[in-house]
């Protein structure tokens, strides 16, 4: 998560952030979902942001794919308005 997270990072966000996981899981293991969410928040620490304290809004969904190749996370980070 990090080193896609300094690929994809500019500059890191300050003050309040808004987050949006969409998660998108093949097969039947039952992963819970706010581990997921702490996982990729914590991973972002230091490189998007300053800290994951400065979440204000988090919504986050699990989605079942049929096939590996369609498995994947996309995180969006923006200021809160």
């Amino acid at each position: 998560m990090k080193w896609r997270a300094v690929l994809a990072t500019s500059q890191k966000l300050k003050g309040d952030i808004q987050v949006e996981i969409q998660v998108y899981l093949r097969g039947k293991r039952r992963m819970d979902i706010d581990n997921i969410a702490k996982s990729l928040l914590d991973g972002c620490n230091n490189i998007c942001y300053d800290d994951d304290s400065q979440v204000t809004y988090l919504q986050i969904q699990k989605h079942r794919v049929a096939n590996i190749e369609e498995q994947r996370v996309e995180l969006t980070l923006q200021q809160a308005n």
